[in-house]
């Protein structure tokens, strides 16, 4: 109890006493600033506050201790009937008003009970809203996780659509000019096989030869462009593997000129990149 009054205190020690089934100690101290101390050491299930500290109210006292963070229940005392200082104290955070002029034995225990029973009842709602404010920022965090996870899915799906097409396109090209790569030597092989019947049927064995290499020639070109297809392939499922081996670069390359050699056209350049890894060895002078 907080009140600079001492016969209020010894009338409210006499109401509480000689309960059978509930048994109450009352602690006292007589002014605003002892009863914050007090209040802030939390060692008490209720506080009693009188409306007149001197300089202070009890109002002050209750804004004071709920600012910091109490949480048991505050009872206003006061000497008279004021609906505004009952608003007033209700608004701070009181839990209840009495006037000291009706306070009976019965009307204090019953207030003391409903005011104990009302702030747990109040502190547990208190930890069942923050354990679904915790719950809430889990599953929005969770929501926000699988939103970012749709949206990754989304961009890779976009860049893999994007890639198939162009892999399809890249497809159809390659079709289309090996399909014209294909015509023009089936479309010469045809022809000179034609010839070659009639040349043979003239005994004319000049012409007759010169179809017959064409013939192999274009049969070679089409053998050619069959394997460079399968290597392809090959290096696309890579089945390929390397073997590295070292090599006299000029050999290679007079090598390498004369296999290539066939396949240049006429006023067509051929741009090759080899990649080569250069060894270096130091040698000791004599």
């Amino acid at each position: 109890m907080i009140d600079d009054d001492n016969e209020d205190f010894f009338i409210m020690k006499d109401l509480l006493k000689n309960k059978e089934d509930r048994k109450y100690t009352i602690d006292w101290v007589t002014n605003y600033e002892e009863g914050l101390q007090i209040v802030l050491k939390d060692r008490h299930d209720v506080y009693i506050i009188d409306y007149s500290l001197g300089a202070y109210t009890g109002i002050d006292l209750i804004n004071n201790v709920t600012e910091i963070g109490c949480d048991k229940p505050l009872i206003i005392l006061t000497g008279q009937n004021d609906p505004f200082v009952e608003n007033k104290a209700m608004d701070a955070g009181a839990t209840d008003y009495l006037i000291k002029s009706e306070i009976t034995a019965r009307s204090i225990e019953t207030t003391i009970r409903y005011s104990i029973a009302n702030a747990r009842h109040k502190k547990e709602m208190q930890k069942l809203n923050e354990e679904l404010e915790n719950k809430v920022i889990q599953r929005t965090q969770s929501l926000e996780n699988i939103l970012s996870e749709l949206q990754l899915s989304r961009t890779e799906l976009q860049a893999a659509v994007k890639k198939e097409i162009k892999l399809n396109e890249m497809k159809s090209n390659f079709i289309s000019t090996v399909s014209h790569e294909f015509r023009t030597p089936l479309t010469s092989i045809l022809s000179s096989l034609y010839l070659v019947s009639q040349y043979c049927q003239k005994n004319d064995i000049e012409n007759h030869t010169k179809h017959i290499n064409r013939i192999t020639g274009s049969v070679n070109y089409l053998t050619d462009l069959l394997n460079d297809m399968l290597s392809i392939n090959i290096l696309e499922e890579k089945k390929q593997s390397l073997h590295p081996e070292i090599c006299n670069v000029n050999s290679f390359m007079n090598e390498l000129q004369l296999d290539i050699k066939p396949f240049i056209k006429k006023n067509k350049i051929l741009y090759l990149i080899i990649l080569v890894k250069l060894k270096c060895f130091k040698t000791k002078r004599s």
